[in-house]
Formats: C-alpha cells, sequence, structure tokens
C-alpha cells in the first residue's frame, strides 16, 4: 500500500488521472492506494507502482506499507 499526500484520491479528476497513469489494478482511498499488481519481483511491483502514483501531479508517496509484513508482526506480538 502506498500512502500519499498532495490530492485527495477519491476526487473524481484525481481518479481518472490515476487511472490514465496506469492505476488500473488499485484500491484508492482518499491517501492511499493498494495494488495486486504482477511483476517478477514484489520489488519491482512496488517500484512501478511508486512511479505510477509520482507520474501524477500534485501528488506524492510519502510512506510504502506492506499488509503481508504488518500481519506476521502482529501475530508475533498476539503469540507472546
Amino acid at each position: 500500500m502506498l500512502v500519499t499526500e498532495g490530492l485527495d484520491l477519491l476526487d473524481n479528476d484525481s481518479l481518472e488521472t490515476l487511472y490514465e497513469a496506469g492505476c488500473t489494478d488499485a484500491s484508492i482511498g482518499h491517501r492511499t492506494v493498494e495494488f495486486d499488481r504482477e511483476a517478477p519481483t514484489r520489488w519491482d511491483a512496488i517500484q512501478q507502482a511508486i512511479r505510477d502514483v509520482s507520474a501524477v501531479s500534485g501528488l506524492r508517496v510519502v510512506d510504502v506499507r506492506d499488509s503481508m509484513l504488518t500481519t506476521v508482526v502482529n501475530t508475533g506480538r498476539l503469540a507472546r
């Protein structure tokens, strides 16, 4: 999941611009974009997603969150 700043992503113009930038495989929130992207590696998918989102004028990626990693960390905490 990419966390962004600069635009409300649920604004119709922002949604259309994200789609045109290549984010056709994304679930979009007000400040987040979560991808279901196929690539040779996870790192390649993340880099492609950042490039696509960063191509939108006025939008900046400020954080990358990995839901699988968060789940593993939270599971470890719960097991204690």
